[in-house]
């Protein structure tokens, strides 16, 4: 157990089961944490992430269309160095952030990746890691136990000619997910839909559930990196993207498997008038960047998301990044310059205005409303 002292009380952090507390300060007095300097502060935001994402590098053996890093061979001279990093990962661990997710570019490519996870559990943070999945061996699934969770990125279990990730068979991966489990490690997917892949949605919760997988997290494609060029081609539609929620809710019921998705859906989650004190009591929200969190790129810039814009900031800066940062500011105070529809909407607080990622690169203005939000759709036909 893990805890850190936050304005409202306390953050507790557990791995076994996997879950983040959010606590009053009635009962982080009972659990015997008497008081905090913060406890009299009256800030909203919390005092540092929950969770980092960290691109350790920006070398990849596949080339994806859709890869917001621009990953790809020979793209890893700019990654920051062993010492870099365990300077960072001193820095974050002071401010006590529970989390660092691994990813790349293919972190499995740096020599010094176990070394480096290893030192990120002796500072009292949990590493997981994403990887595509296709330079796994029994050596490698054994020292993957250091990690919380390996996350294998899988779009679809099919060769379409519409696929957005290098054409990898599907038996390599399946390969993988064996030696890991086998292993004893927590496997899970992450999946990128879009418009051509909705359709296998369920054939990937099949999937997962016949290996006995943790849980799968949907991730909403963004217009960064390469994505950029192929947004418009593969973005889901209007229907898709109402359609999406309750089509989770019903696999998760049928599979019994766990089914995540990242903070940009929350959007399409509210168009359906879900109970707001649930959503309170889980703390389900919109846009999490530069709040519960932040990313840093391989070659250190600091981010309050790992698809927006970098800020002036590098890794051995971090904490400066934090509190000073006018990009994170940006990020957590978007609330009080929202504009219409959102200002009116009664789910402000949870949605948080959706993808300003999105909203920034499709729209050009930072602060406008969530293009793809169905209640944001909605407005502007009647308009």
């Amino acid at each position: 157990m893990k805890v850190r002292y936050e304005s409202f009380g306390g953050i507790i952090g557990l791995e076994k089961p996997e879950s983040l507390i959010f606590a009053d300060k009635s009962f982080m007095k009972k659990m015997g944490y008497l008081h905090s300097d913060l406890w009299d502060a009256k800030q909203k935001r919390l005092s540092a992430p929950t969770e980092i994402h960290f691109s350790l590098t920006g070398e990849c053996n596949q080339n994806c269309q859709h890869c917001y890093m621009n990953s790809g061979p020979n793209k890893g001279n700019e990654d920051l160095s062993f010492d870099e990093v365990i300077a960072f990962v001193d820095e974050v661990a002071e401010m006590s952030v529970f989390h660092m997710a691994l990813g790349g570019g293919e972190s499995l490519l740096r020599s010094d990746l176990f070394e480096i996870a290893k030192y990120i559990r002796k500072k009292g943070m949990v590493p997981n890691l994403t990887t595509n999945g296709t330079i796994m061996d029994e050596n490698i699934a054994k020292q993957c136990n250091i990690f919380g969770q390996i996350n294998i990125s899988l779009d679809s279990l099919s060769l379409s000619q519409e696929q957005m990730r290098d054409t990898v068979d599907i038996n390599t991966i399946i390969k993988s997910i064996e030696l890991l489990k086998k292993k004893k490690n927590k496997v899970g997917i992450n999946s990128v839909v879009n418009r051509y892949n909705f359709g296998e949605i369920e054939n990937l919760v099949q999937f997962a559930k016949k290996y006995k997988l943790q849980d799968i997290e949907f991730l909403r494609l963004k217009p960064q990196g390469r994505g950029k060029l192929v947004y418009d081609k593969y973005k889901c539609t209007p229907e898709q993207h109402l359609e999406f929620f309750p089509l989770l809710i019903k696999l998760s019921k049928k599979y019994k498997i766990s089914l995540k998705m990242d903070c940009s859906y929350v959007p399409m989650l509210c168009a359906h008038n879900p109970d707001k004190k649930l959503l309170e009591q889980f703390y389900i929200r919109g846009c999490f960047g530069g709040d519960m969190l932040a990313s840093v790129s391989p070659s250190g810039d600091v981010s309050p998301c790992s698809f927006a814009s970098p800020s002036h900031y590098k890794a051995n800066e971090f904490k400066k990044a934090w509190n000073q940062s006018e990009i994170f500011k940006k990020f957590y105070t978007w609330e009080e310059k929202a504009p219409e529809p959102c200002r009116s909407c009664p789910y402000l607080e949870i949605s948080r205005g959706g993808c300003h990622v999105v909203t920034e690169l499709v729209t050009h203005d930072f602060f406008a409303p969530d293009p793809d939000c169905p209640r944001v759709v909605e407005w502007r036909n009647k308009k």
